[in-house]
């Protein structure tokens, strides 16, 4: 497998975030980004019928504070990797440039 990284940007509405002075709405403002990111990944992943055998979109271990490291090489299986998602960013690894477009 080939596999091609991704960065999906929406770093352009950044500025209007913090446009606020109010630091709590920019922080819930600049959450509901990531979230929006995390979402439409998830979405998308599920529209191109791979399983969730298949995908790792979880990256990070809230509990703990740290991303979750895939064990045994199983990021070999598959598909859709998440690696990071922030600061109007998401970062991932997909198995193959087709699917990468169609995602």
């Amino acid at each position: 497998m080939g596999y091609v990284s991704v960065m999906y940007d929406v770093r352009g509405i950044q500025d209007y975030i913090f446009r606020t002075a109010k630091l709590k709405d920019a922080i819930g403002a600049s959450f509901q980004v990531e979230n929006i990111i995390a979402a439409s990944l998830a979405q998308a992943v599920r529209e191109q019928g791979i399983s969730s055998e298949r995908c790792a979109l979880d990256w990070e271990d809230t509990e703990n504070c740290r991303p979750i490291k895939l064990q045994n090489r199983e990021w070999e299986k598959m598909d859709v990797q998440v690696l990071y998602i922030g600061g109007g960013n998401g970062f991932a690894l997909i198995s193959s440039r087709e699917l990468a477009r169609q995602i």
